[in-house]
């Protein structure tokens, strides 16, 4: 639970998520691992071999069968795999590169999304048109994009959005441009293979999960355009060059760990948060609060019923963020 400023209160289980024993059990046996760039040591390549494994596992949990197709790239957490697949969607498809050839395209994102993707944009200079889902096929007709960027699960409603049904309709209309999704909220909270749909990056970040805070995840499907001129955010050689510093490899272990454990028995796990959440917001509104207001982001309006607001409904019949 946070606070946002004098008069509100945000309701966040993931901001203060606890590590995963699992995940604390699998940093404690990485302990002993030295720099996996060191391979000329074998601890070095103990500690090489054990990442590959971990981000292998992560990555075959996530897309399901088709895995090895695609390529892992360990960030710090989605803020940093955000302003990464945004800068790269700045250099090779917008007006850094493209000015002299009078075709800079902008990317579509869904409303709703997290506020960091409009601040990468504003920083990297993307420009951006908003469509809610089912404008989708007409903002389609209206421009060429560079990009389709979409949120899962939206953060502030619970809103599950149709990524396979979006991907398949933007794929349809521009082939080359790269489908984004960031899963922040869904990871290990939908039961969701996400390589059976058209996307080409994936966005996700590990305390989330009960994994350790500081470790996330670029996935890119190997085919995709994007991969053509890749541009680290932070250079350097390691990680093929996709991303450059230490490779952590402890996060990756605790990372794999934490996320077998979360989607284990993941359809009881969903019920019982939801039946929580149901209970705290019926606590909350019987409590009858002199001047309480719920604040609905979707209409930017407030209600006095909390049933009656937009989050709350969606809340019941979606995946709960908390």
């Amino acid at each position: 639970m946070t606070s946002k400023g004098e008069d509100s209160i945000y309701l966040d289980a993931n901001a203060g998520l606890p590590l995963r024993q699992s995940a604390l059990e699998a940093i404690i046996k990485g302990k002993h691992f030295t720099n996996p760039s060191n391979v000329a040591c074998k601890r070095g390549r103990d500690a090489m071999a054990t990442y590959v494994i971990s981000i292998n596992q992560i990555t075959s949990m996530l897309i399901g069968e088709d895995w090895e197709n695609w390529i892992h790239v360990s960030t710090s957490g989605a803020t940093e795999g955000i302003a990464t697949v945004l800068m790269n969607i700045s250099l090779q498809y917008n007006s850094l590169t493209k000015a002299w050839e009078k075709d800079e395209r902008p990317m579509l994102l869904m409303p709703g999304s997290h506020a960091s993707i409009k601040r990468c944009c504003r920083v990297y200079d993307v420009s951006i048109v908003e469509s809610k889902p089912k404008e989708l096929s007409a903002a389609l007709t209206e421009n060429i994009y560079s990009a389709l960027f979409i949120t899962h699960v939206l953060p502030l409603t619970g809103e599950v959005i149709d990524i396979s049904v979006l991907a398949k309709a933007f794929k349809g209309r521009v082939p080359s441009s790269p489908v984004i999704v960031d899963a922040t909220q869904s990871v290990a909270k939908l039961k969701y293979k996400y390589g059976k749909t058209a996307i080409d990056v994936l966005i996700y970040s590990a305390h989330k999960f009960g994994g350790p805070k500081g470790f996330g995840g670029i996935l890119i499907r190997r085919n995709s355009p994007i991969l053509d001129n890749w541009h680290p955010l932070i250079p350097g050689s390691q990680q093929d060059g996709l991303r450059g510093g230490t490779i952590n490899v402890m996060g990756a272990m605790a990372t794999a760990a934490a996320l077998r454990d979360a989607i284990t028995n993941l359809d009881k796990k969903v019920a019982v948060t939801r039946k929580s959440i149901c209970s705290l917001m019926k606590h909350i509104t019987n409590a009858q609060i002199p001047g309480l207001r719920f604040y609905d982001p979707i209409s930017g309006k407030e209600s006095t019923n909390l049933f009656t607001s937009t989050p709350t409904k969606r809340l019941k019949s979606s995946a709960p963020t908390a």
